[in-house]
């Protein structure tokens, strides 16, 4: 169709607003703000359908929801009846809880989620603060890449090391030390205000120790006094890793209980994941979140 002189097009109005809303979703989602991602995805719907957007009644809506889900809980991604199932779902609690009450107890300003096995952790860590803890001052949430900081001059590190001098690291070599320093500093402003402060490193597990060790040797590099990590299964012995929280009472100890975020994809050459653009992808996201609060609430 040939527009009139001063005429627009609605469609073009219309693709320029789908295409402003699916770049809010991707920055949403790499700040994990999942309500709000939930939001603009309703709104996307009822855009590409030519519907109108009401704001209130979509909130009373996820109000209702939420409720419902609460009394009922129903899961995706965490679904089933097996005993493996119902222990994994238990041990996800245990752990949010334990990281929880560790943090509060032990004044940590700040919790750094390890990419991709450790990140759903926090939503865990978040749902138990919001409703065991919601009168105390919560820690700030992070997430790292730990494949960029096995630096060139990781291995060297570990060689002087006396609890890790019989490890062998398989380093990426992409980076220098120099260079992760720059992007820690450029990338993770709010976190490095407080390195001062105690700062908790979390992954789901450690056998090697090079994720660890090396995030805990830059954070250190960076200026940062009390470095502390934590595992949810306990460290391989010649791993060099200490966790300061012990899960005693969790039951399966397996390396991926909160599941692997996959909405997100790690590049070797940055200290941030990136946003992956796969629709199943974040669905499965979408899914194991809404699954590990609901587990919080229904064990509390």
């Amino acid at each position: 169709m040939i527009e009139g002189p001063g005429k627009t097009n609605p469609e073009d109005g219309k693709s320029e607003r789908i295409t402003q809303i699916r770049k809010k979703i991707a920055k949403y989602e790499a700040m994990d703000d999942e309500a709000r991602v939930l939001e603009l995805e309703a709104e996307l719907r009822a855009l590409e359908r030519g519907q109108e957007f009401d704001v209130r009644s979509y909130l009373e809506s996820s109000k209702k929801t939420e409720v419902s889900s609460i009394e009922l809980p129903e899961y995706k991604y965490f679904d089933g009846d097996s005993r493996i199932i119902k222990e994994n779902r238990e041990d996800i609690f245990i752990y949010s809880k334990g990281v929880a009450e560790y943090a509060l107890a032990r004044g940590i300003r700040n919790i750094v989620f390890m990419d991709r096995a450790a990140r759903p952790a926090w939503v865990g860590v978040d749902e138990y603060w919001e409703k065991k803890l919601k009168d105390k001052p919560k820690p700030g949430f992070y997430f790292i890449n730990s494949d960029a900081f096995i630096t060139r001059e990781f291995s060297n590190w570990v060689a002087r090391n006396p609890r890790t001098k019989e490890k062998k690291v398989k380093s990426n070599f992409k980076l220098s030390d120099r260079e992760v320093l720059s992007q820690l500093e450029y990338k993770y402003k709010p976190l490095l205000k407080f390195k001062d402060k105690p700062v908790l490193l979390f992954d789901t597990c450690a056998h090697t120790g090079d994720t660890l060790l090396s995030v805990k040797r830059m954070f250190e590099m960076a200026g940062f006094s009390d470095v502390r990590t934590a595992t949810a299964s306990e460290p391989e012995r010649y791993s060099g890793v200490k966790s300061v929280i012990n899960f005693s009472d969790a039951n399966l100890k397996i390396c991926n209980p909160f599941g692997l975020e996959r909405s997100v994809e790690e590049d070797p050459m940055s200290v941030s994941s990136v946003p992956v653009d796969k629709e199943k992808e974040k669905t499965d996201s979408i899914d194991m979140r809404r699954d590990i609060r609901n587990i919080i609430r229904e064990h509390i």
